[in-house]
């Protein structure tokens, strides 16, 4: 039941802008761990049968396969492409987890303010292009993505992005 559970999850990944990606890693990597990803974790050593910590397209389908009907992998190609957005023809250990964890238990209202407060070190109530600049270098995203980035999250055109924008970002 978990394991379906889990394949139903990654089978209905989807974000709505870099920025989201980005905030769903971020939350992963630093939140404590819920009982899902022990499952995730496990159908992930299944699929990465040689242990390189990426998995193919392929690879991922034909272990799919054994769990659901062809018929259910119909948007398959497409979520690979969404977690796969670098073109790199595999996804990584963090890319399966995001997909596979139930969003509900991770874009919780505690951790979206871990991951605001991330931002907002100076406890200001928002975080400007500047602070976002520094999350980037951080994560080795180049200068003009971050910038674009920060233009398409600044909705109101501040040049600030306060919690209550950043957690509409995140809930949708």
């Amino acid at each position: 039941h978990e394991i379906l559970e889990c394949i139903q999850n990654l089978l209905s990944y989807e974000v709505n802008n870099k920025f989201e990606e980005l905030i769903l890693a971020y939350i992963i990597h630093n939140m404590p761990k819920i009982n899902q990803t022990k499952i995730a974790i496990q159908i992930f050593k299944l699929v990465n049968i040689n242990g390189d910590g990426k998995l193919q397209k392929n690879e991922l389908k034909k272990v799919l396969l054994y769990f659901v009907s062809e018929e259910y992998l119909i948007n398959f190609d497409k979520i690979f492409s969404l977690l796969d957005s670098e073109n790199r023809g595999y996804i990584e250990y963090s890319e399966f987890l995001r997909a596979c964890l139930d969003r509900k238990n991770i874009v919780t209202e505690e951790n979206l303010k871990g991951a605001f407060n991330y931002f907002d070190k100076e406890n200001k109530g928002y975080f400007d292009e500047e602070q976002m600049k520094n999350f980037c270098e951080e994560n080795k995203i180049n200068e003009q993505l971050c910038h674009l980035i920060f233009e398409e999250i600044d909705l109101n055109k501040t040049g600030k992005v306060d919690f209550e924008v950043f957690k509409n970002i995140m809930i949708y």
